[in-house]
């Protein structure tokens, strides 16, 4: 069965819960305690929930399971930003921000719009760590042999490589489906100098630096 939020909401004087799933229906009941019963009976607990008239008009809460982890994915109208909306999650989870790294421990979030109308997070049940991996050093003209980390179905990896001068020499992202950088050419005629690089799981946010040598 798909994931899916559950998100309260008010309606003149009824009271409604709103199932997100791939195809969205409507529950309406007076008697709020009774609708929640009647759901749980035929779902599974979701992997959010919006308690309370939160969510305003044109503001949208969409989760995905991932391979070992739940994504949790909010856009809020542009008009409006400046909201934190509170996301009650089924269980203590490990949150992370997929462009920031680790975000708490906790059986709840807040979805904050202060900066930007969208916000993504990724919930585990254990703690992840940093990506481990391998690169070596060389010389001008010569191979860089880089050794990825143990790669996992639907996990997705960013690798950056930079010269001594701080510019950025390749760029990949790659999966275990996809053509893996383990080998890499440095021109013959670069100077020598420590090389930066920088491998971030994409899920997570969380990254690990290295620095290797070109040249003696």
């Amino acid at each position: 069965m798909e994931p899916y939020t559950s998100v309260e909401r008010y309606l003149q004087r009824s009271k409604f819960r709103t199932i997100n799933m791939m195809n969205i229906s409507l529950v309406s009941m007076d008697d709020l305690e009774i609708a929640k019963r009647e759901i749980a009976a035929l779902l599974p607990r979701p992997v959010a929930c919006v308690p309370g008239a939160r969510m305003e008009e044109g503001a949208v809460l969409r989760t995905r399971r991932g391979p070992g982890f739940d994504l949790v994915a909010a856009f809020w109208p542009a008009t409006n930003l400046g909201a934190k909306v509170p996301v009650r999650l089924p269980g203590r989870r490990f949150a992370y921000d997929p462009m920031v790294g680790f975000a708490g421990e906790t059986e709840s979030l807040v979805l904050d719009f202060g900066k930007s109308p969208f916000v993504c997070r990724t919930l585990f049940r254990e703690r992840q760590q940093a990506p481990a991996f391998a690169i070596g050093d060389t010389a001008p003209g010569g191979e860089v042999k880089f050794t990825p980390p143990p790669l996992a179905d639907g996990r997705v990896y960013g690798l950056k490589v930079t010269d001594a001068a701080g510019a950025v020499r390749w760029k990949r992202t790659f999966d275990r489906e996809g053509d893996l950088p383990r080998r890499m050419f440095v021109g013959p005629d670069e100077k020598p100098g420590n090389w930066t690089a920088m491998l971030v799981d994409c899920a997570t946010g969380l990254r690990t630096t290295k620095t290797f040598r070109v040249g003696k």
